[in-house]
């Protein structure tokens, strides 16, 4: 599974990788511009070996790399790492003509990923659907642009689109801290809209804007989430997952609702 953030040498990067798959007798799917966690997705639900992501993150447009991810979306850990820079350190081996793998061009898993937030359990779509927000929402031209809209759309949202094209041309920096995301908060006040969102260019970090125009943090976005999905959950199912750099608060909430974290 192979997909990309958009960003204007991606698509480029892109077809030199899903080529050299190719040529070593890999079938390959190119969902094309879409988010990390949408490979990550791919990967998982379907009979794919792994996943690669091209993309920098959050880093500037000029940048561009790599994530790999295994058979299960997961990213790889330090042994699965081992195992592929041996493959980077040999000497080019490629599959005679017959044997070398298909290219499909496919968005199939970019629609299910929509259908698999639409299907959470916790989330009350309807009601969302009855409250017709409205949203401004701020892609910075990459990996967002076709999804986030996507979903809004599915949830019944009037949204304001800011910079979601996939040209890949960043208009601001893109890591979305408050210090770069000065012209949302303020498009968020003028349409007096109910909520901000803005996501970076592969789309695994997210910034709500509040009705006010001020922005509600990435660590008080993942403490809501959990609290909220703890909520509807049995007690002997509250389990969160985080990584070392997720806020402490997700601990204290796992603490007061006698849930777990790992």
């Amino acid at each position: 599974m192979v997909g990309r953030d958009g960003r204007y040498h991606g698509e480029m990067l892109a077809e030199l990788l899903v080529g050299a798959l190719a040529a070593n007798g890999c079938d390959v799917v190119d969902i094309g511009v879409c988010p990390t966690p949408t490979v990550q997705l791919a990967a998982e639900h379907s009979d794919a070996a792994g996943g690669v992501a091209v993309t920098a993150s959050h880093n500037p447009m000029e940048w561009n790399g790599l994530k790999f991810v295994n058979g299960e979306g997961v990213f790889l850990d330090a042994d699965e790492n081992k195992e592929l820079w041996k493959f980077a350190g040999m000497e080019p081996e490629y599959a005679p003509y017959k044997s070398t793998g298909k290219i499909v061009h496919d968005d199939f898993f970019l629609h299910d990923h929509i259908r698999r937030v639409l299907a959470i359990k916790s989330v009350d779509v309807e009601a969302i659907r009855r409250r017709h927000f409205k949203v401004v929402v701020d892609c910075v031209n990459a990996g967002g642009a076709v999804v986030v809209p996507a979903l809004l759309n599915e949830l019944g949202c009037t949204f304001v689109k800011m910079n979601c094209d996939t040209t890949g041309r960043f208009p601001r920096k893109p890591e979305p801290i408050p210090e770069n995301l000065g012209a949302v908060m303020e498009w968020v006040r003028l349409e007096k809209a109910d909520l901000g969102i803005v996501v970076d260019p592969d789309v695994d970090r997210l910034v709500l804007i509040t009705e006010k125009g001020e922005p509600f943090s990435e660590e008080y976005t993942i403490a809501q989430a959990v609290k909220f999905i703890f909520s509807k959950t049995p007690a002997e199912k509250r389990i969160a997952a985080v990584n070392l750099s997720t806020t402490r608060a997700v601990d204290e909430i796992a603490q007061k609702l006698n849930g777990k974290v790992y």
